[in-house]
């Protein structure tokens, strides 16, 4: 692999807000994520936002005060929730707050739409991932076909779960394959301790992913049916090492810890890395990792914990809030 350097591009928050996590990318170079408040930290009240290089970001619109965007699409389609408050009786503080799957359509003269497309009218959830066919999926187990300003719902069939387990999809692709985690809550809250197993709907069939391991999820894929995570041999709060999968086949990316996110069409995969104490945003290519801390301009001193999200040109976002461009 011969050595990349990058550009960086950092994505400043909406007005009002003083923080920013990206967490989808797609192939124009598009972000989209929420602005929040620090004293609220990122799980607080926060704005859906959709960010292109060298622009401010501009707010989704969204039914209440907090709203997140979780992906995009090549269409500039994108998904996530909104969060709003629903009666429960008849008192005047008889309101919950109920988080809706949200999909902001994607415009020719407008991309995103900044005018959210509710995907249920009464089921709680959020829309975690789309494909360029506008296949949509979400929480909780469920499924959406755009198609023009029509939509149909179909329950997504879960893979056979264990007692106790909920699934959640990480990624679909443009022939439907589709990948995730399902997770347990820990028996004894004070210990932390979570069970996940990763799993593959694979023309049609879920297999499990990693049945070996203790613990395990994929969270990313490309449209080569080449799908990424991590496992952990040894049990839930044991050491995550970063696992590339072709189709149902394992390939260890080392035995550093570390946890593998995303991976494009040319193969490359970005996540982090840990050691001293510390994470770091990393690439993998070719087998060869590379901590991007090492490729920025000369003289910028940055840290980069964590790479959240690659595209097929090679863009990598990073620590949330930076977009970091290939030096062709």
């Amino acid at each position: 692999m011969r050595d990349v350097g990058y550009t960086i591009e950092k994505i400043v928050p909406l007005p009002e807000f003083d923080r920013v996590q990206g967490y989808g990318l797609n192939n124009q170079g598009h972000v989209v994520g929420d602005s929040y408040t620090s004293y609220t930290d990122a799980l607080g009240s926060g704005r859906a936002f959709f960010w292109s290089s060298g622009t401010e970001p501009e707010e989704l619109r969204s039914f209440g005060d907090n709203s997140r965007a979780l992906a995009i699409n090549d269409l500039g389609d994108v998904v996530g929730w909104a969060e709003e408050q629903r009666r429960t009786g008849l008192g005047a503080d008889d309101e919950e707050n109920y988080s809706v799957p949200v999909l902001w359509v994607g415009d020719r003269r407008r991309i995103p739409c900044t005018v959210p497309f509710r995907l249920a009218e009464k089921a709680s959830g959020s829309a975690l991932a789309l494909n360029n066919r506008r296949e949509v999926l979400g929480t909780p187990d469920s499924r959406w076909r755009v198609s023009g300003n029509s939509m149909k719902h179909q329950r997504l069939a879960p893979p056979p779960l264990p007692k106790g387990h909920r699934f959640k999809p990480t990624g679909i692709n443009s022939e439907g394959t589709i990948v995730g985690f399902s997770c347990r809550p820990a028996q004894n809250p004070m210990s932390g301790e979570t069970e996940h197993q990763a799993w593959i709907c694979l023309r049609g069939r879920w297999k499990r992913l990693a049945p070996e391991a203790k613990n395990s999820a994929a969270l990313g894929l490309n449209d080569r049916n080449e799908l990424v995570g991590w496992v952990a041999p040894m049990g839930a709060n044991s050491k995550r090492l970063p696992m590339l999968w072709r189709e149902t086949a394992p390939h260890p990316l080392g035995e550093q810890e570390g946890v593998a996110r995303a991976i494009n069409v040319h193969g490359a995969i970005v996540g982090y890395t840990r050691r001293d104490g510390r994470g770091w945003a990393c690439l993998w290519q070719d087998g060869q990792l590379v901590v991007l801390e090492s490729r920025l301009p000369t003289g910028t001193k940055l840290p980069l914990y964590d790479a959240t999200a690659l595209n097929d040109k090679g863009q990598i976002l990073a620590s949330g809030a930076y977009l970091l461009t290939p030096i062709n």
